[in-house]
């Protein structure tokens, strides 16, 4: 019976332990001041996640990447120059590091989009490229292009109201999970486009998810799912429970 138990109650102390998001904002050129506030009330307390707000990523340490499971990118300094645009070499190494040992990033639609002298970053962060584009928002059909992959498991297609964006720069070892078709009447390319890939780091999970352009399209129910799972996922846990769950390769079926 005390086996039972202790087993029993560390269950419990697994499942009860929270995922500790640290959400980077504070400049984008798409309207942060409303989004960000919607990401974090996506992330719920309900639903096992504990955010903290940071306007200032460049002033980031390795002691606030220390407190964190997962990074959520809703920053970017697109048309900005100078120190505002960059971020110190402490900082960049300090969030290397945190990622190489394990812990988390999830981009948001264009919070990839900047720091383009390191190109280290853009081995984790999904960005506008030199061929990228997009159309006007319209709505369009996500799809499951690997239904076996643990992030995606047991969801189905779904509509959005969104911007999609053509050719986007993912990092070159990324795993497409997702796509939606690009119509050309939209200003787009006629294929189907990627919205969400998985990479891996070191040995942390980061995951881009290229939905999310406005409050109206965060709002979306498939949107708020994938986000949570996104976030679980790259936590390192079971993405429908927020149990703890064994490593498993974030390329490949699992």
């Amino acid at each position: 019976m005390l086996i039972a138990f202790v087993l029993i109650t560390g269950n419990v102390t697994r499942a009860a332990q929270p995922i500790r998001v640290l959400l980077l904002s504070g400049s984008n050129n798409h309207n942060w001041r409303k989004t960000t506030p919607c990401l974090a009330k996506i992330l719920d307390p309900n639903d096992g996640f504990r955010v903290r707000v940071t306007e200032k990523p460049r002033a980031c340490t390795a002691e606030d990447f220390a407190v964190c499971d997962v990074i959520v990118s809703n920053w970017n300094a697109w048309g900005h120059t100078g120190p505002a645009a960059t971020w110190p070499e402490a900082t960049r190494e300090a969030f290397l590091d945190f990622i190489k040992r394990g812990g988390g990033h999830v981009t948001v639609h264009a919070g990839g989009s900047s720091l383009y002298d390191w190109p280290e970053y853009h081995r984790i962060a999904a960005a506008w490229g030199k061929k990228t584009s997009h159309g006007p928002l319209h709505t369009f059909q996500v799809n499951i292009v690997d239904p076996n992959h643990a992030l995606v498991r047991g969801l189905t297609s779904f509509a959005i109201h969104d911007e999609l964006w053509n050719q986007p720069q993912f990092p070159p070892d990324s795993h497409i999970l997702m796509t939606a078709h690009s119509a050309k009447e939209y200003k787009g390319t006629g294929k189907a486009e990627p919205v969400l890939g998985v990479c891996q780091y070191g040995r942390g999970r980061c995951v881009n998810l290229m939905l999310g352009h406005d409050v109206k399209a965060m709002q979306n129910p498939g949107f708020e799912a994938l986000l949570r799972r996104s976030c679980r996922w790259a936590a390192k846990r079971d993405v429908q429970t927020g149990r703890k769950a064994p490593p498993q390769n974030p390329t490949g079926p699992n």
